[in-house]
């Protein structure tokens, strides 16, 4: 068995996936195979590939859960972390995260900060979560704030108990698994931040590329992410959280949603594409009329030309 498996999932994304796999290579340890995961890419993802010593493995999928678990299976490691094709770890980030899982038997899992970046990882945008980052069994802290896959790293075993991500699920997978982690066993965290994720801006792509039809795929990822947390809050365990916990959740993820949303109707501005503007506007004002109504970027975009 492999020490470390590093599954890195991609659809077309050749222009960053370089960079993103030598982020995982210039990790300091040894015993570690790379999986790269390609979801029927129709551009060079495969060449880009064919440089470095990783295993190559091609499906046909269109889900990113259904991509990691692929990656999951093809693994041999005793521990698997996640990295996604836009994304790159900072350096070190592996070891010290291995050394305390590797030190704690009980725990199944250890999670970190990330970066939001644009695409050209200069412009810093925010980390999350903030610190400090709670252990044991964050359930509540997970169910407010997503964990990004790329910041963990996890003992094999676990998915024995877990499973793997859930194939019916677009968008909010990530959600669903970190939380059934920290309901399955002790969590661990490091305070400091291991990752930088890309969000897309019309800063190095095609900014219409990413727009047109968005807006529903925020919708659904909305509808899917309340869905989720329902069936979370229903199970009766000693991490259930209580009926304000609740509310105050579904409010912190409401204003997320609306928080995207408006970026989203920010770039369609800026791509001249007012329709998409309009269509993003309205979601966000149907999701949650208060964080709309007292959000001054809600009121510039609407009144906007």
């Amino acid at each position: 068995m492999t020490l470390v498996s590093t599954i890195i999932p991609t659809h077309n994304r050749c222009d960053v996936l370089a960079e993103a796999i030598e982020s995982v290579l210039a990790q300091s340890v040894d015993d570690h195979e790379i999986i790269v995961v390609d979801d029927n890419s129709t551009d060079d993802t495969k060449d880009v590939v064919s440089r470095y010593p990783v295993l190559y493995l091609h499906v046909v999928c269109g889900k990113p859960s259904m991509t990691r678990n692929a990656g999951i299976r093809a693994s041999t490691g005793e521990y698997i972390a996640f990295l996604d094709d836009d994304d790159v770890w900072l350096p070190n980030r592996l070891r010290p995260a291995l050394n305390r899982l590797q030190a704690d038997p009980e725990a199944v899992m250890i999670y970190a900060q990330m970066q939001v970046t644009d695409w050209t990882l200069t412009e810093r945008r925010c980390v999350y979560p903030q610190l400090p980052l709670p252990e044991g069994h964050p359930v509540r802290e997970f169910l407010e704030t997503v964990i990004s896959c790329d910041a963990l790293l996890i003992r094999r075993s676990v998915l024995d108990t877990i499973g793997m991500f859930d194939e019916t699920i677009w968008g909010a997978e990530d959600m669903d698994f970190t939380v059934r982690l920290a309901r399955a066993g002790k969590c661990l965290a490091l305070q400091e931040c291991v990752s930088m994720c890309r969000v897309p801006s019309d800063a190095g792509i095609d900014a219409a590329k990413p727009i047109i039809g968005g807006t529903s795929k925020w919708v659904s990822r909305h509808q899917d992410d309340t869905s989720l947390l329902e069936k979370h809050f229903s199970v009766a365990d000693a991490y259930q959280p209580t009926l304000s916990e609740r509310r105050r959740i579904l409010r912190k993820r409401n204003g997320w949603f609306v928080d995207q949303l408006l970026e989203h109707a920010a770039m369609a501005k800026r791509a001249n594409l007012a329709a998409e503007r309009r269509a993003a506007l309205q979601a966000a004002i149907i999701i949650s009329p208060i964080h709309c109504l007292k959000n001054p970027r809600y009121w510039r975009l609407l009144l906007s030309k």
